[in-house]
Order: C-alpha cells, then structure tokens, then sequence
C-alpha cells in the first residue's frame, strides 16, 4: 500500500486513504522547510484549488466534495472573500465556511484559506505599508 506520510520515526505508515488529517493528528505546522501535523506526524501535501468553492451552488459544492472523496489530494487552498468573477459579486450568505472546513476535515483534506488576494477587487494590491 502507498503511504501518504511517515511517522516522525519513520517506523509506521499512514494510509493515503481513510486518513482524517487534523482530526487524526493535528494542526499542520512548519517544522523547518517541511510540513508536521502536531503529534509530529510528517505532512506531504498533494493538493487543488478550489478559489470559489463557497460561492457556488449547493449541487456544485456536493459534486465538488464527492469528487474530492474520491481524489487523492490531501490539501485545497480556497478563498474566504471570493475573486472578481462576473458569477460572484459580495454575496454574504455564502461566506460561511465553517460546514465546509469540517467536511473537508471529513476527509481528512486540509484547508488552505486566502484571505486577500494581491490581484483582486478589494484593493489589498493598494494596501500601504505603515
């Protein structure tokens, strides 16, 4: 069976699927220039972007995560306020995410949020330095 990590001894492996990521062993931390989750598992991170994925419809958003139970990846990076799309203009039902971390977590995936984007239309990009 392939081994999604090793322990922090390298003497047992970790199933790639089935894994539940934090709920297993904890907040993933910077341990030098790799990854750890807290109990000092090691942290090899295989991921997608899904940017948008709280301000889609809840029949894309299921289809999204059936297709991620079924997927490899272990990690998304997703946006908390969504990129300037036509499709998306400040719509603040969608913004909470709480369901959607833990059905991520479900699966044992770990969130990547962005906050601002360099690029987007909020003016983060416009920001000053003080």
């Amino acid at each position: 069976m392939e081994t999604l990590a090793e322990s922090a001894d390298s003497d047992t492996a970790v199933p790639a699927q089935g894994l539940l990521g934090s709920a297993l062993h904890g907040p993933v931390r910077a341990c030098g220039t790799h990854l750890r989750h807290a109990d000092g598992t090691w942290f090899y991170s295989f991921g997608t972007t899904i940017y948008a994925l709280a301000h889609q419809s809840q029949a894309l958003m299921d289809e999204t995560f059936d297709t991620l139970a079924h997927s490899p990846f272990n990690k998304v990076r997703l946006c908390v306020f969504p990129k300037h799309y036509n499709y998306n203009h400040n719509n603040p039902q969608y913004y909470a995410f709480e369901d959607k971390l833990l059905r991520l977590m479900d699966l044992g995936i770990e969130a990547d949020l962005i906050l601002f984007h360099p690029y987007d239309r909020w003016g983060f990009a416009n920001m000053l330095r003080t």
